[in-house]
């Protein structure tokens, strides 16, 4: 009986040692990154000030959302990350504009239902983000089982390619490999959430696109809301965060060498 006692008070005490270990690990992660979004929000830079930050806040959501998916490809961690950990209640809307030109592009006579729905949809829109379809909706209406050709667009594209969520992923890639925005949209400091606007073209009468903005504020909040929601999410189910960085770590830039 004394045996199994001490056995089991020293389990307590190890169990309390790693749990401690744990939190204390937990707050050096989180409080380096409530800096980093800071630092980001309080940085000037000379020029492209704007592009520059939105460079800096999509790093630091992928950073985060490794933690949240570490065994995930670089894009689905993204995606789940922004879906589950952000708080964007629009992020699996589908993008209308986006929806309507690959609809032109393609013409192909198995999307009439999709086409119908979502022409009934733009025939009264006005440029609201809360107006855009939803995920579910489209994916009813999605032809099943098709078998395209090698070159065939869609291939390349289903319903959820569309959506909000894959859409900022696509904006993360063209800030971190091209070191700038997609589109033509204009924002101002006074943007917090996405939007549309029309944008005429030079010297064309009656021609006119819809631009999509995703402006730095809204970056600034994907950022504290995902922070804010995995720092819960890890206290909550005593994860210790950087243990899904930990190949990362070592003399070695090849992680396979450390």
């Amino acid at each position: 009986i004394n045996w199994f006692f001490t056995q089991s008070c020293y389990i307590r005490k190890f169990d309390r040692r790693i749990m401690e270990e744990i939190k204390e690990r937990q707050d050096t992660f989180f409080s380096a990154f409530e800096g980093y979004i800071d630092s980001i929000n309080t940085a000037s830079f000379q020029k492209q000030d704007k592009t520059f930050k939105k460079v800096l806040f999509v790093s630091v959501i992928d950073t985060l959302a490794k933690c949240a998916y570490p065994h995930k490809s670089n894009a689905k961690r993204f995606t789940s990350f922004i879906d589950k950990f952000c708080q964007w209640k629009h992020c699996n809307k589908v993008s209308l504009t986006h929806l309507i030109r690959l609809l032109n592009i393609i013409q192909d006579s198995e999307f009439p239902d999709v086409r119908k729905y979502t022409l009934s949809i733009f025939d009264n829109w006005h440029g609201s983000i809360e107006k855009n379809p939803d995920l579910i909706d489209i994916q009813k209406l999605w032809p099943k089982n098709i078998e395209y050709e090698q070159n065939h667009p869609l291939l390349k594209f289903n319903a959820e390619s569309l959506t909000h969520k894959w859409l900022f992923y696509k904006y993360r890639n063209h800030l971190v490999h091209g070191l700038r925005e997609p589109g033509y949209g204009i924002e101002s400091k006074e943007n917090t959430e996405p939007f549309y606007h029309t944008m005429g073209a030079l010297h064309e009468e009656n021609s006119f696109s819809w631009e999509l903005v995703y402006p730095l504020s809204f970056f600034n909040c994907l950022c504290r809301g995902g922070f804010k929601n995995l720092k819960t999410y890890c206290e909550n189910n005593r994860i210790d965060p950087y243990e899904s960085y930990k190949e990362t770590f070592g003399t070695y830039w090849i992680e396979e060498l450390n």
